[in-house]
């Protein structure tokens, strides 16, 4: 496959957005963290990590304000990886790193994803961002809502058609 094929805006996932991909670049950097990228397991199994450094493997999740509900499967479903990754790979840290604290405190409270997290040994963290960039993180998820919800609109007039 094609260098061009793979960059298309076109083949990628509707839930990427740039700014939140330059946002996990900066803080893989200010935290002087490698990118994970594919990390083996067992077998040839692998998974998609964001970072890691010698001591662990680190989620990142970009993002601002409350969450919606398939937010809360893909931070699960990274607290999961993570502790896979950390298991087969002899590493200590399991860490998320959100952007804000309003995104974190699901996690964090005494709610059944806490307790999931707290069992799998798998830390949050809030990355302070400089406001700037929370400004450009926020006006980015606005506008990525307003398609979000564009696209939901489409599909259900498609589907009444």
């Amino acid at each position: 496959m094609s260098k061009k094929l793979l960059t298309d805006k076109r083949l990628r996932h509707s839930s990427d957005n740039k700014t939140q991909r330059e946002i996990e670049k900066y803080i893989l950097k200010k935290r002087k963290l490698n990118s994970g990228k594919s990390t083996p397991l067992k077998g040839s199994a692998r998974v998609n990590i964001d970072g890691k450094d010698r001591k662990g493997y680190y989620e990142i999740y970009a993002r601002t304000g409350r969450l919606r509900p398939a937010q809360f499967h893909k931070i699960m479903n990274d607290a999961v990886k993570l502790f896979l990754a950390a298991r087969y790979n002899k590493k200590r840290n399991k860490i998320i790193i959100f952007t804000d604290e309003m995104a974190e405190r699901p996690f964090t409270e005494s709610s059944w994803r806490a307790i999931v997290l707290r069992e799998l040994g798998v830390k949050t963290k809030v990355f302070e961002l400089p406001k700037v960039l929370i400004k450009k993180l926020s006006s980015a998820n606005e506008n990525f809502n307003k398609i979000k919800v564009c696209e939901t609109l489409q599909d259900a007039k498609i589907k009444i058609l």
